[in-house]
């Protein structure tokens, strides 16, 4: 049998299985319906069931299988083949041309929609700018002759003025948020961050309300209040506004948008001064991330990379601190080929770096020079950040064993900051502070004590008297006091201050560590050892914690004990620390 099936098969130029395949089906049904004992199922004639072959002859449905509408449209389909496959192929046109017609209206309306929207947009940004410019032109009309003409008129003259002038704007509410913002910023560049604040809230709740929480334009007004508040020590109000910044611009521009990375980069900040270590570095490679997302080298990645430095160094970690730095360096001179303040900026934080290493020191100083000089060339020998790039070379060569030739710089940085920014804002008080104590570095200094003192009304201000910029500056005055040997004033300056660095920190905060490492001192002067012993040891716990023992803060710690165990008859605890507390690089004597 099988022989003979594949006899045939072969005949029909076909397999077995081929044939079997052909025969089910129809003729299958044909042969079992003829086959059938029960004569009302059978065909009642030979011509019926020569008749239903012929069906099948024909391609038409069988009386045998009695088919479903498909069968029958199966059947229908594979008499009519050409014009099934024209009918199929006229109705995919249809389809696919109608699918091309509502993606084509849908593009048209995306567009139209688009353009409505950037209509919009224009037609608020003119009348914003149109706002804009009437408050600029009656800003300086002397409309009110109780406020003097319009050529005498001081800086703050007006910035009172623009205050009042803005609150009228009331139907105008962008335009009312954006100058708010504006002189928001303006008072908080001029120190007075309390009043800073206050115009950039007001100008974020109009964004809130008027633009929407979820407007690109609300996160820079959220972000730039974040500043302000992190400025006053309000960490945690500066962190939740800052992630609120973040999570609208990812939602409306991407994560490779240069924003995200600031924003990132301002989580970093926040994080580094709550002392959080481990996310402001999560924060500071994030952002670098984002800025390698968006193509090509962003100048910003300047400031990324060094956030990263600066925290890999805080952590400990030196060499890759330094070699982070370096490649801030070379993409600042990549991205700016000429004299520019990002190249100098870039400059100086390697500096800061390589003057730990006593071998380094004249790579420091040539870094520092030639930011002064980039400086310079970029900004003038009259701009603000020509006075602080200056005032930092000065620093330089004093904490290097030069002071004749750092302190005329210093001082002649601090005039030029009292011509430009004047004698009451914050930067002038921080250059006041470090000449003082470069003046009484090696032994007390009257000058140094006033400009200290001189400098706390300023920061008082500001800041308030339970900043922790105010608490460094208690704390200087306190060494002060101590090296001309007013220990009970200098006691009680520096328990003030470790109590406000704790308050705005916390007792674990690396900040309130150092600040107590100067009543340790104190301490030991007055010959109260075990307590000075304990003071050390404490902030010693909090600094290990967070860095290594050869990092500057740790050392500092050192220098103290062995002072302290010097004093107490412990000659060997005296060398032991001693020892530890010498920078990387200089021999033992």
């Amino acid at each position: 049998a099988a022989r003979r099936d594949a006899s045939a098969a072969a005949a029909r130029d076909a397999t077995p299985e081929r044939l079997a395949r052909r025969l089910r089906g129809d003729l299958d049904a044909i042969v079992a319906m003829a086959l059938r004992k029960e004569p009302g199922r059978r065909y009642g004639s030979a011509e019926l069931l020569a008749a239903d072959v012929g069906r099948y002859l024909d391609r038409l449905p069988v009386l045998a299988r009695r088919g479903s509408t498909w069968y029958r449209a199966e059947k229908l389909l594979r008499r009519h083949r050409a014009a099934a496959a024209a009918a199929a192929a006229a109705a995919l046109l249809l389809v696919a041309g109608a699918g091309v017609a509502l993606r084509l209206a849908a593009v048209a309306a995306r567009e139209r929609d688009r353009a409505a929207s950037a209509l919009a947009g224009t037609r608020q940004a003119l009348g914003e700018s149109e706002e804009v410019t009437r408050f600029l032109v009656q800003l300086f009309e002397a409309s009110d002759p109780t406020e003097g003409r319009a050529d005498t008129l001081t800086a703050a003259d007006l910035l009172r003025r623009g205050i009042a002038r803005v609150e009228r704007l009331v139907g105008a509410p962008l335009a009312q948020a954006r100058l708010f913002e504006a002189l928001g910023r303006v008072h908080a560049s001029r120190g007075e961050v309390v009043l800073g604040a206050d115009l950039l809230g007001r100008g974020l709740a109009l964004r809130r309300t008027h633009a929407g929480a979820d407007h690109p334009s609300t996160a820079t007004a959220a972000a730039a209040l974040a500043d302000v508040l992190r400025r006053q020590e309000r960490h945690a109000s500066a962190d939740t506004l800052a992630r609120e910044a973040l999570r609208v611009r990812r939602l409306a521009l991407g994560d490779a948008h240069p924003d995200v990375a600031a924003s990132l980069g301002q989580l970093y900040s926040i994080a580094v001064y709550r002392g959080d270590f481990a996310a402001a570095e999560a924060f500071a490679r994030e952002a670098i991330a984002v800025r390698r997302r968006g193509g090509g080298e962003h100048p910003a990645m300047i400031d990324e990379l060094t956030r990263l430095g600066t925290i890999l160094w805080r952590r400990g970690d030196h060499a890759r601190a330094e070699r982070v730095r370096r490649e801030a360096l070379a993409v600042a001179r990549r991205v700016h080929p000429g004299p520019h303040q990002m190249r100098a900026f870039a400059m100086q934080r390697l500096a800061d770096l390589l003057d730990e290493r006593v071998a380094a020191h004249a790579e420091a100083e040539a870094l520092t020079r030639a930011a002064l000089a980039e400086t310079r060339a970029a900004l003038g020998d009259a701009h603000m950040t020509t006075a602080q790039v200056s005032k930092q070379l000065g620093l330089r060569l004093a904490a290097f064993g030069r002071r004749a030739e750092g302190e005329p710089i210093v001082r002649d940085a601090l005039a030029l900051e009292r011509r430009s920014l004047g004698p009451t804002h914050p930067e002038v008080a921080h250059t006041m502070i470090a000449l003082g104590r470069m003046l009484g570095r090696d032994a007390h200094s009257l000058e140094g004590e006033r400009l200290i003192r001189d400098a706390l009304p300023i920061y008082e201000a500001a800041y308030g008297t339970r900043h922790s910029t105010y608490a460094s500056a208690l704390g200087y005055l306190g060494a002060s006091l101590a090296r001309r040997g007013a220990l009970d004033s200098a006691e009680a300056l520096e328990r003030h201050a470790v109590a406000l660095r704790a308050a705005a920190s916390g007792p674990g905060h690396t900040a309130t560590a150092l600040t107590s490492l100067p009543l340790g001192d104190v301490l030991a002067r007055r010959r109260r050892f075990a307590e000075a012993d304990s003071v050390y040891r404490a902030a010693l716990a909090v600094l290990r914690r967070q860095t290594t023992d050869t990092h500057v803060d740790v050392r500092r710690a050192y220098v103290g004990m062995a002072a302290l165990y010097a004093a107490w008859g412990k000659p060997d605890s005296a060398a032991l620390f001693g020892a530890r507390a010498r920078p990387p690089g200089l021999a033992e004597p």
